[in-house]
């Protein structure tokens, strides 16, 4: 589940611009029983998404730029249950921006806001649990200005339960 997804792939250039002043809510939600063998269950959400791509040519420029003064709540849950295996893995993203493909490269993310990112994994029977939770993540494919500014919250919370291996990150 994605709340906002914003892919820029231009020539030269690319942009990706989002101001949000609302609420932002993602919710994804995975369960998987078996009776006899086996369950997988996995969940992923992201609040907000941005990417721009531009063709790499000399002074080409990409940007991704994120202005939140509102609400972005991100949950993933994962339930996976079976008396052979069962395995449960959940990824909760509140904001990911990336950029590549340009000899001028920039992120920005500037919150007053509340980013909130919470993944759930849970695995019942010899099993493996897995979940992540990132509250911002920005990723630029070569030399890049990376600006974020925040004067409120973000926040990530990873869970996992499992009777065989268990890890939260």
């Amino acid at each position: 589940s994605t709340g906002v997804f914003q892919y820029a792939d231009t020539a030269p250039d690319a942009s990706v611009v989002l101001a949000n002043d609302g609420d932002i809510s993602v919710l994804a939600d995975a369960v998987a029983t078996a009776a006899v063998t086996n369950a997988f269950a996995s969940a992923e959400a992201t609040g907000v998404y941005q990417d721009a791509q531009a063709d790499g040519s000399g002074g080409s420029a990409a940007a991704a730029d994120h202005t939140n003064t509102g609400t972005i709540a991100v949950t993933a849950n994962a339930l996976a249950n079976a008396p052979a295996g069962a395995v449960a893995s959940a990824h909760a993203y509140g904001v990911v921006q990336s950029v590549g493909g340009a000899s001028s490269l920039s992120l920005w993310l500037d919150n007053s806001g509340s980013i909130s990112a919470s993944a759930f994994a849970t695995a019942i029977a010899s099993g493996n649990a897995a979940a992540n939770a990132t509250g911002a993540d920005l990723f630029a494919a070569g030399s890049a200005g990376l600006d974020v500014t925040n004067s409120s919250l973000i926040s990530a919370r990873a869970t996992a339960v499992g009777n065989g291996n268990a890890a939260a990150i």
